[in-house]
């Protein structure tokens, strides 16, 4: 485990795509956590409504997966990487100011598409830019920062959410 921090600390690439993924996993998918307080709350919906929402990031997810097998290589994945990024940026801060059902979902979906490409990218550009030998060690630290990191983000996202309904 030492030995991949020290790699990626003084790898360049390898620490920034950590560190994208660790920014995304804590500020980003934390959304998801409050669909139910923001489709009761905001959009006024009921639990066919929140299912809804809760299903769009995932229908979005397959959409992505798709087109991205479709397209095959694609060159410039540093590009794909951070307009991806940038693009669920928008899609979730959209989200968290609208108030209309219809426009929650298609942000809801965008949000999905756009994680997965994000995502993908990540894990595609570790894979050929790390030696094979420090690649298992990478990617824990890659899953780490999806699978540990999310949490963190929604125990943040969860305390503010409390500190303005208070």
């Amino acid at each position: 485990m030492i030995g991949g921090l020290r790699f990626a600390a003084t790898t360049r690439m390898v620490g920034m795509l950590i560190l994208l993924s660790a920014v995304a996993n804590i500020f980003g998918r934390s959304y998801q956590q409050l669909l139910p307080a923001f489709a009761q709350d905001v959009l006024h919906t009921d639990s066919a409504g929140l299912g809804f929402m809760t299903s769009m990031p995932g229908a979005g997810t397959l959409v992505a997966a798709f087109l991205l097998t479709a397209a095959g290589d694609r060159q410039r994945k540093g590009l794909w990487l951070l307009s991806s990024m940038a693009m669920f940026s928008v899609a979730v801060a959209l989200f968290a100011l609208t108030r209309a059902f219809g426009t929650a979902l298609g942000l809801l979906f965008a949000a999905g598409a756009t994680s997965f490409v994000f995502s993908t990218m990540t894990m595609t550009l570790v894979t050929l830019y790390v030696p094979g030998e420090m690649r298992g060690r990478i990617m824990s630290l890659m899953t780490v920062t999806a699978q540990g990191f999310a949490p963190l983000g929604s125990l943040f996202i969860g305390a503010r959410s409390e500190e303005h309904t208070s």
